[in-house]
């Protein structure tokens, strides 16, 4: 399998409104650099507004079949230093033979030729009924074995990186890890990813207070200490 992410024409890699691109503080004035478990502290607060732009890119999207996915990753480069926020959305204009791209391969796509080496989240909106990409019912769009196979591949995603994947009116989520996506398509008797939590607080409704109380403190913050031992507490 050849590298998904240089197969993106170039007319997909152009910058959308959606996307953001984010020095960071050089290492001469920032000396001891940055670390990584403080930047995932740091982008917690991201995942509500990188899902909204998963929601929001999948109206670029170019189907066939008018079946939209979006997706959105956030991505840092520690030697530039940079951090960047980017879109994709899927391309299928023909039912068959023609370009097939997935949202999560122009979003990736993007943050690389962008230099951003390190995947930290990514998140996927979509409808779950396709049941040629969800063959086990998960109530969310979870990326499909195409790209969880790219995954694998790709030395800017890691077993780490977060993934958020929602329902069209995002009223559910699941949150997972890379790792956790791959055992779940290598286990036949596997039902979804294995850890879910709910996401109504993501719709544009919801205030600050909400999100914390019901997406930040209970899911993500736990899922992150978790991840990186440096932040667990004595």
């Amino acid at each position: 399998m050849s590298d998904l992410l240089s197969e993106v024409p170039a007319v997909y890699l152009q910058s959308h409104k959606l996307d953001h691109y984010i020095p960071l503080l050089s290492r001469e004035l920032k000396p001891e650099g940055y670390d990584p478990a403080l930047i995932a502290l740091a982008s917690l607060n991201t995942f509500v507004a990188l899902t909204r732009a998963a929601a929001k890119s999948s109206e670029i999207a170019l189907s066939w079949r008018n079946y939209k996915v979006g997706a959105a990753v956030l991505a840092y480069n520690l030697g530039t230093p940079a951090m960047g926020t980017f879109i994709g959305a899927n391309i299928k204009p023909q039912p068959a033979g023609g370009l097939n791209l997935h949202a999560e391969q122009i979003a990736l796509a993007k943050a690389r030729i962008n230099n951003l080496n390190h995947i930290f989240g990514i998140s996927i909106w979509g409808d779950p009924a396709d049941l040629d990409a969800n063959p086990s019912h998960s109530p969310t769009r979870i990326p499909c074995r195409r790209c969880d196979k790219m995954f694998s591949e790709l030395p800017e995603v890691k077993p780490e990186t977060l993934i958020v994947s929602s329902n069209v009116d995002l009223t559910v989520c699941e949150l997972y890890t890379v790792e956790e996506l791959r055992r779940y398509y290598q286990n036949p008797e596997a039902h979804g990813p294995v850890s879910d939590m709910p996401c109504y607080s993501l719709a544009d409704d919801m205030d600050d207070t909400e999100y914390e109380e019901t997406v930040f403190v209970p899911h993500l913050l736990p899922k992150i200490i978790d991840l990186y031992p440096s932040l667990k507490l004595d």
